[in-house]
């Protein structure tokens, strides 16, 4: 899949790279410039994210039926003013990660990070079960 480009920036020159001149006259370097794009669609696709990682661990694990294995608790408590947010996450029934914060996505977050930790000392990235 290719994503569209919408907008273009333009990187100052550094030596010993293959030049290209824009319509303007001025002299870029394109390689520069595909390294900084592909660095930004990475950051903009969210791999660091913990969900994102514990979705991308689970599917290679259990490949596409990795939603199956897979359980949210999500709840809050307390007053609305001051709400507590707490997540737990399973994988086949098993408790891989637990967390608190006042925000719903924070306890989501927390709780995948727990998991992912857990699954990497588990067994050894890229496994199969």
């Amino acid at each position: 899949m290719s994503l569209p480009i919408t907008k273009f920036v333009w990187l100052p020159d550094i030596k010993g790279e293959t030049w290209f001149s824009s319509s303007s006259d001025k002299s870029y370097k394109l390689s520069t410039f595909y390294n900084t794009y592909t660095q930004i669609l990475a950051a903009m696709s969210g791999d660091d994210h913990p969900r994102t990682r514990l979705n991308n661990i689970l599917q290679g694990i259990y490949g596409p039926s990795a939603q199956n294995h897979v359980r949210w608790e999500v709840y809050s408590q307390g007053p609305p003013n001051a709400l507590v947010w707490h997540a737990s996450v399973y994988i086949d029934d098993m408790s891989y990660g637990t967390a608190s914060t006042r925000t719903r996505g924070g306890a989501l977050d927390g709780a995948a990070e727990q998991a992912c930790e857990h699954l990497s000392h588990e067994r050894p990235s890229g496994s199969r079960r």
